[in-house]
């Protein structure tokens, strides 16, 4: 890959831009949004379901990893992932349960979920994954016992292909009361991922950090590498050796954002050594990149 050495701003991917495969892996529900007493269109929900169809309208072949019922509402998401070319070969549609349907009133902290997942571990498809693909994973549902031994096996899998793996916590404020359950898979996760990719509510929830830079300092830096931050306004990265980037913006979207980290990523001439990013230019080539694919 070459790079702007004038001003590093962007990345200079030669010839025409190829892409690699992207894989996401998260939950997926339907969210039903209130304002008051009135309710607002159903949509499919979760922040990495968001991002698959993000990333496959942006014309990178994409598939999902999760479950949903064999009902009415698991119909509604399996159809909107069809409707953005999202391949769900890789969703169980289980019989011994029901889809998740989450209600949210006002505030995050407000939302109600319902669905009964089986009894048995998740077991999927797995999906296909080349070498160099991205995977993404995350949210709260990867670390559950019957979840994360499944999501586990198939990271395994994808570093044996040398894919590129992004971990985003995404930790729902409302289950804050398991964080010390959750713990111990969060920090698996930490280390067995390329780049972490974090939101501000996660660094007080997480990490007990009042920002980004305490947070990779003081927590994920022990485990990982490199860390990205989405705020509202400003993106930030953080590598080793005090190494840190930032461009402003309105990131107040995550799976957009999440969209143009993946497709920055998926890019044929980024490779790992890319993203070791050893060099505070590198960073803001990185940043620079993703802000550019907004």
């Amino acid at each position: 890959m070459q790079m702007n050495t004038t001003d590093n701003k962007h990345f200079a991917p030669v010839g025409p831009q190829e892409y690699r495969r992207a894989v996401f892996i998260g939950e997926s529900f339907l969210e039903i949004p209130f304002n008051g007493q009135c309710v607002h269109q159903p949509v499919a929900g979760g922040v990495l379901l968001r991002a698959a169809c993000e990333v496959s309208r942006r014309g990178i072949q994409t598939d999902f990893v999760s479950e949903t019922g064999r009902d009415c509402v698991g119909d509604i998401i399996l159809s909107q992932l069809e409707s953005c070319g999202v391949g769900s070969r890789s969703v169980d549609v289980f019989t011994e349960g029901s889809s998740a349907t989450h209600l949210l009133f006002d505030l995050p902290q407000n939302t109600v979920a319902y669905g009964t997942y089986p009894a048995e571990d998740m077991s999927v498809i797995w999906p296909r994954i080349d070498v160099d693909s991205v995977v993404v994973y995350g949210g709260t549902y990867v670390l559950e016992p019957r979840v994360s031994g499944q999501v586990a096996e198939i990271l395994r899998y994808a570093r044996d292909r040398r894919a590129m793996v992004v971990y985003v916590p995404d930790f729902s404020p409302w289950l804050a009361h398991r964080i010390t359950r959750y713990m111990p898979v969060i920090l698996d996760n930490l280390e067995n991922s390329d780049l972490i990719v974090t939101c501000n509510s996660d660094l007080k929830l997480l990490f007990g950090c009042e920002n980004a830079e305490q947070a990779f300092k003081e927590r994920v830096g022990f485990h990982a590498d490199r860390m990205l931050n989405i705020a509202d306004e400003r993106i930030e990265m953080f590598g080793l050796q005090g190494m840190s980037a930032s461009v402003d913006g309105n990131f107040s979207r995550m799976p957009e954002v999440l969209g143009a980290i993946a497709e920055t990523l998926a890019l044929s001439s980024i490779n790992h050594e890319t993203i070791a990013m050893t060099t505070t230019d590198a960073l803001n080539a990185f940043v620079s990149e993703i802000a550019a694919r907004m």
